[in-house]
């Protein structure tokens, strides 16, 4: 299933064009919709007669769809620039200062594990990315050292941590939540219940 947009290219320049216009059509077929349930509140299920779905597609007879916002990424980051004086951030989740520090800096140096690889495939497969950009960007850090050292100290002390502490850590064995108590396995065993009984279709991992 994907969509198709027309008109099918659009090459107008992004600062003279001031409209889009056209239609956005569903190829294939949608998913079946599902069921709300509504068992849990009683107030919910007696103001409707009829079982209420989900409504994830809604599509006329000539396969128009609905409810969809088509803009151009590039232009409206620079309409956010020029009249909200946003400011771009480098990655992903990079608004935050911690969660740079961690997604930029902990996972892929204690980890191996770099979150760029799941947020540029999906550029890709967008067509917002090339490969070869992807490649090409995830071979550089994702931010400066000289950032990365002014991070390494504001999250340690936001942990109540020193500077050696916190890189104690860092070079220590890694830990994952397998190696403390939690409640993980009694959830995973009531979702393998929710699973086998049709209720519950999210894994978690």
């Amino acid at each position: 299933m994907g969509y198709e947009y027309w008109p099918q290219a659009l090459e107008a320049s992004i600062r003279s064009a001031a409209e889009i216009t056209g239609k956005v059509k569903l190829k294939g077929t949608p998913k079946p919709e599902v069921t709300i349930d509504m068992s849990g509140n009683a107030y919910c299920g007696k103001a409707h007669d009829k079982p209420v779905t989900t409504r994830h597609f809604v599509v006329s007879p000539d396969k128009g769809l609905a409810n969809v916002f088509v803009y151009i990424k590039e232009g409206a980051k620079r309409l956010l620039t020029e009249q909200y004086s946003w400011q771009p951030y480098a990655h992903k989740h990079y608004e935050s200062r911690f969660t740079r520090f961690y997604e930029g800096f902990w996972l892929p140096t204690k980890f191996g594990f770099d979150k760029r690889r799941a947020h540029f495939s999906s550029e890709i497969l967008s067509k917002q990315m090339s490969r070869d950009e992807a490649l090409a960007r995830i071979a550089k850090p994702a931010y400066d050292e000289d950032t990365i050292g002014q991070d390494f100290e504001y999250v340690a002390t936001k942990l109540d941590l020193s500077v050696a502490e916190l890189e104690t850590l860092l070079h220590g064995p890694n830990k994952s939540y397998r190696d403390y108590k939690s409640a993980m396995p009694l959830i995973q065993l009531g979702q393998q219940i929710m699973r086998t009984l049709g209720i519950q279709r999210m894994i978690l991992r």
